[in-house]
Order: C-alpha cells, then sequence, then structure tokens
C-alpha cells in the first residue's frame, strides 16, 4: 500500500532528516557570515572565497530543503493513520476489589467516572479519575480506567505514566498490559509493544483475538513475518468477523508475495470497509499482476 509504505518511511526518518537539516543550516549560516565580514581577509579578497561562497549558499540551500522535507515528514506521520483497529473503550471484563475499599463518596466518584468513560466522555472521566487518585493514589482500577482514556484523548505519555503505575499496584490484570501494549504500538515502540501483548495473551482476556491482531501487526512493523502470520492466524480463528485481523493478514501475505492469499483477506477486508479506498487500490495492483 503506497500510503502505509509512505506513512513507514516517514515516520523512520523525518526526525533525524530535520535536526540534520536544521544543524546543518545553522554550521554554513554562521561560516556564510564570518566570510560576508571578511574576517579572513586574505581569503575574501581571492577567488577561491568567491567560490567558497557560492558552496555555501548551495548546501545551505540544500540543508534548509533537507529541514523542510524533515518536518513535513514529521507533521505527515502525525496526520496519516494507516488501517488500524476501531477501538472499542469499554469496562475491563473483571475489577479487583480495590474499589471497594474507597470511601463511599469517592467510590461515587469512580462510578461516575466510569459511566463517563462508557459514554466516551473521556475528558469529563479524566477529571473524575483524577479526583479520586487524589484520596487513593494507588487504586488499580482507577489508574487503568484513566489511563485508557488518556488513551482516547491522545495522551500516550501520561497514559503511560499511569498504566505503568496500574501494572505495578496489579501485575496480574490483563487489561492493563493491553492498554499499555496500545500505548507502546502507537508510539511505534514495536518490540516493547509485543511484550506487553504476550503478557495480556498470558492472562487471557475475553477479547483475546484483538490482543492477537495487535502482536501479528507489531510483528508485521518489525518485519518478522513468521511471528506476525502466527498471530494472524490466531486472531482470526479466535474471531472470523474481525475485519483489521483479515487486513493485517492481507498485509503479511503481500509482504510475503503470496499474492493471492492477500487478495483474499483484502477482499474480505472490504466486505466490512468497502470505502477504504488505499486497500482498494492495492486490491486493484494485485489482481493486475495475476493477469
Amino acid at each position: 500500500m503506497i500510503m502505509t509504505e509512505i506513512f513507514e518511511i516517514a515516520t523512520n526518518i523525518s526526525t533525524p532528516l530535520a535536526l540534520s537539516g536544521l544543524f546543518a543550516a545553522i554550521i554554513f549560516f554562521v561560516f556564510r557570515k564570518i566570510l560576508a565580514k571578511e574576517i579572513f581577509p586574505r581569503l575574501s579578497k581571492a577567488t577561491s572565497a568567491d567560490i567558497i561562497k557560492k558552496i555555501i549558499d548551495y548546501v545551505f540551500i540544500l540543508a534548509l530543503v533537507a529541514m523542510v522535507l524533515g518536518f513535513a515528514g514529521f507533521l505527515f506521520s502525525r496526520i496519516y493513520k494507516p488501517p488500524g483497529p476501531v477501538i472499542i473503550h469499554k469496562p475491563e471484563e473483571s475489577r479487583d476489589e480495590s474499589d471497594n475499599l474507597l470511601p463511599s463518596d469517592i467510590a461515587k466518584d469512580l462510578e461516575s467516572g466510569i459511566s463517563l468513560y462508557d459514554e466516551s466522555k473521556f475528558e469529563d472521566a479524566i477529571s473524575m479519575f483524577e479526583n479520586v487518585l487524589k484520596s487513593s493514589p494507588n487504586n488499580a482500577v482507577t489508574l487503568r480506567y484513566l489511563a485508557d482514556s488518556y488513551v482516547a484523548t491522545d495522551k500516550l505519555q501520561l497514559a503511560l505514566s499511569h498504566i505503568n503505575h496500574a501494572i505495578k499496584e496489579d501485575p496480574e490484570n490483563a487489561w492493563a498490559y493491553k492498554i499499555k501494549g496500545r500505548i507502546l504500538y502507537e508510539r511505534a515502540n514495536y518490540i516493547d509493544a509485543i511484550s506487553a501483548f504476550q503478557e495480556c495473551a498470558k492472562r487471557i482476556p475475553v477479547d483475546i483475538f484483538e490482543t492477537f491482531a495487535y502482536l501479528a501487526d507489531s510483528y508485521r512493523l518489525i518485519d518478522k513475518r513468521d511471528e506476525a502470520l502466527l498471530y494472524a492466524n490466531k486472531a482470526i480463528d479466535s474471531n472470523s468477523n474481525y475485519d483489521w485481523a483479515y487486513w493485517v493478514r492481507g498485509m503479511i501475505f503481500y509482504r510475503m508475495y503470496r499474492d493471492s492469499d492477500a487478495i483474499s483477506d483484502f477482499e474480505k477486508y472490504l466486505e466490512f470497509n468497502p470505502y477504504d479506498v488505499e486497500t482498494i487500490d492495492l486490491l486493484k495492483k494485485l489482481k493486475a499482476k495475476q493477469k
């Protein structure tokens, strides 16, 4: 998929390209000013000085271009999102008993926060959860809900801090590892995301198929195709109607040059998402190759 490939490239090179361009621009700008002020009069009067000035001018322009492209790539990688899972925020499958230890008024705030969370009113839910933590800073249930609310509002650093705290307080909760895996996945830290999703899978949450799909795509994005295919198959075996798993497996087959299998999975994915233009275009190209 062309846009997906561009996304991956932009994500990987944009920051170093922008920084190198910026540093190069600063260095050559300083050199240009030194020559302009004739700090080295003998050199500045020589013909070679004019040549050096032109070289510096051209390199300065190239550095500026590199910087602009780098920052453009950085912005592009933040704006464009390739097909991914539709996250359905929902209460965890098993609440521990820590919320029962809360004072009654604080317990009401927690329940209010959960109700707001269920209604996808995440900003309001965050306020309620933060209020609970003022009185009970180590409450694992609140920490998990707060972390997932921060994920929903794209505040990933705060989410990561709170979910790590939640895991410290309750290291056996599967939902906590799933949240951590999603945070790391969104930050393109796929190796650590894999570790978190594997910890989640060990504890077998109800929606294990989504965890398997995340594992599959994380392995795909670090080019471990055999592991990626293993977990993609597990995701589909666990839930044959999970659309994103078919897209992930289709991309794995595409990377493995198994075009017929890729076509089959993309067609299945498009049954659920008939207006995904990028996948439609890729499917057309794969079919054209087989003619």
